[in-house]
């Protein structure tokens, strides 16, 4: 269909450029007295008032085959009228597509980018969005782009649509500025040969990935000297919370409730905060942090994470001691709810994660 619309164009292009230059000819032959046209620009402009269907009126065709050019330049500047809203419509339908499946790419920044899409992938990004925390998903199935948009607003999530081993495409993820990439393929292999291809490709960038496994025993395979790697095992969670049921049901509601989000009143979430040099808990102790929090806001630490050397390799230190010193780089632990996390984040001057 292309093919036919491009060389109509091209013949009703050809039938233009031969009546512009046939047509004052004409005129001066079969109407020497009264013709208007007179020269091959008098045309040139007639043609164009034609094709444009303006139509001045100033010059015109006043012969009878001068007429039959007319008629062709009517004919034919319709034609080309209609190739060329056809091209126009196609560019513009081709730019929006294009955007839509990701081939722009994006300018989030501090965000995470999601390789593999499912329903884990899908309610780890609803949770990531509930936090305002953006993401890019990457996907190998075009139908899911759709999905994705239906499902999120364009302004929280964005994705490109790729083959997953075409690792040059994800610079239009921005990658550079990622927080996280969160590995998420249908395999152990695959996840594992998506992560050393990715630590080969970006190796000037100090990327951090999160890896969801399925098999405990490949675990060791991703401890990989130089990249800074986290296998999950959703299988453990899943299992924890299942035993819960089983034998502690008000335990395993309670473990529920803290792995939501915290968007009523009365809905509780662990978070985490970072201390910056600027917070005024940098050089406190966490016995300080504690009950100033605690008094002030009705919000509990369960911890301190505490960074142990310069890739961001933290130590967890679970109900610490009133007299560890908190410093510029920590984390704190703390359960909240809908109604004190918007205390959490004046007190650290920042929102929960990393």
């Amino acid at each position: 269909m292309k093919n036919v619309s491009k060389w109509g164009g091209a013949f009703l292009g050809i039938v233009l450029f031969l009546g512009i230059l046939i047509l004052p000819q004409v005129e001066q032959t079969f109407a020497p007295n009264t013709a208007n046209i007179q020269d091959t620009t008098d045309a040139v402009w007639y043609a164009i008032v034609t094709l444009t269907t303006v139509g001045y009126g100033d010059y015109y065709p006043v012969s009878k085959p001068g007429y039959v050019i007319g008629i062709i330049f009517v004919l034919s500047s319709l034609g080309v009228l209609g190739v060329l809203i056809g091209k126009v419509t196609d560019l513009f339908t081709e730019y929006r597509e294009k955007r839509r499946l990701g081939y722009y790419g994006t300018d989030f920044e501090d965000h995470v980018i999601i390789i593999g899409w499912d329903g884990f992938s899908q309610r780890v990004t609803e949770r990531l969005v509930t936090a305002d925390v953006r993401a890019v998903v990457v996907t190998n199935e075009r139908e899911e782009v759709e999905s994705i948009y239906s499902d999120f607003d364009s302004e929280d999530v964005f994705v490109l649509y790729t083959d997953y081993e075409k690792y040059d495409l994800l610079d239009l993820t921005n990658i550079e500025s990622a927080s996280e990439v969160f590995l998420n393929r249908t395999s152990d292999t695959d996840t594992l040969i998506t992560l050393l291809n990715l630590s080969d490709q970006f190796t000037d960038l100090d990327l951090h990935y999160v890896a969801r496994i399925q098999n405990d025993e490949l675990r060791p395979a991703f401890n990989i000297d130089g990249v800074r790697a986290q296998p999950v095992m959703t299988f453990e969670v899943a299992s924890a919370l299942i035993a819960s049921h089983i034998f502690e049901p008000d335990v395993a509601a309670f473990g529920k409730d803290l792995i939501s989000s915290a968007v009523q009143d009365d809905d509780y979430e662990i978070q985490q905060y970072r201390v910056t040099s600027q917070s005024e808990w940098a050089g406190a102790t966490y016995g300080e942090l504690f009950w100033e929090l605690y008094d002030q806001h009705q919000i509990l630490g369960l911890g301190l994470s505490k960074r142990r050397n310069e890739h961001e390799e933290r130590q967890l230190l679970e109900l610490p001691s009133d007299e560890v010193s908190v410093e510029s780089g920590d984390y704190a632990i703390l359960i909240v709810n809908g109604d004190t996390v918007e205390a959490a984040r004046q007190e650290f001057g920042s929102t929960e994660g990393l």
